[in-house]
């Protein structure tokens, strides 16, 4: 058991570190260049700085732990049946969450996707592409494979099986989303909540295909669910 709580402490200091990078280029360039002062209309363009930086720093540190052999932490591609099955799955779930969420606590239009077609376009490569690929490298390529890697703890629901690597992760995943929600405008519970569905979610579709391509695919699946939402008026749904 020790082994995994010392896995803990490295996964969360491995977070921490490669966070805190991004977010200090972040207001760097958003004290320095002139692209900080599109960064204050449109704050989610700080994904442009945010996401490279934690996709690099976090494929650099799964390439260190597992001494190249990335293969056995997910960088593969699952079959044809398992993608199926999550994007059906995925699908399923991130459009109950998401009309969920809205309805619960709706997002402030000021929030919503621009509505001009570049804008839109941006929008949908940073926060439905890049977010979703670079969270999940840190949060399921990162975290969850050092819990999971070093003491397998699992539950077994029949269907699916939950692991503690996969459960902690989720849970940080969702925490993380806390203060950002006050910022947004949005109801903590709400954006919380939906983000603890899309990381547990996530975390399992990784433990049973064994690919970070599937948890990718889901979180995908959760933000093209919330700017489907934004483009049809009811504001954006939060991007996790």
């Amino acid at each position: 058991m020790i082994e995994w709580v010392i896995a803990l402490l490295v996964g969360l200091g491995s977070f921490s570190v490669v966070y805190a990078s991004a977010f200090t280029l972040t207001m760097i360039a958003s004290k320095r260049t002139a692209f900080g002062e599109k960064m204050k209309g449109r704050s989610w363009l700080s994904n442009a700085i945010v996401g490279p930086v934690v996709l690099i720093g976090s494929f650099s540190i799964m390439t260190l732990l597992s001494q190249g052999q990335l293969s056995s932490w997910g960088v593969q591609c699952p079959t044809l049946g398992e993608v199926l099955i999550v994007a059906l799955s995925g699908s399923v779930l991130a459009a109950v969450t998401c009309l969920t969420a809205e309805a619960v606590s709706p997002t402030p239009d000021e929030m919503a996707p621009p509505k001009d077609t570049h804008g839109r376009v941006g929008f949908f490569l940073l926060i439905v592409v890049l977010a979703s690929i670079s969270e999940e490298l840190i949060f399921r390529g990162v975290l969850q494979n050092l819990l999971d890697r070093s003491y397998l703890i699992s539950l077994d629901f029949g269907l699916f099986s939950l692991t503690s690597g996969a459960f902690v992760s989720g849970l940080l995943f969702a925490l993380v989303h806390a203060a950002p929600a006050r910022r947004m405008g949005i109801s903590p519970a709400a954006l919380v909540g939906s983000a603890l569905v899309l990381g547990v979610a996530a975390g399992i579709a990784l433990h049973e295909t064994g690919s970070l391509v599937a948890p990718i695919l889901v979180h995908g699946l959760f933000n093209f669910f919330g700017f489907a939402l934004g483009i049809g008026g009811k504001g954006e749904q939060s991007s996790f």
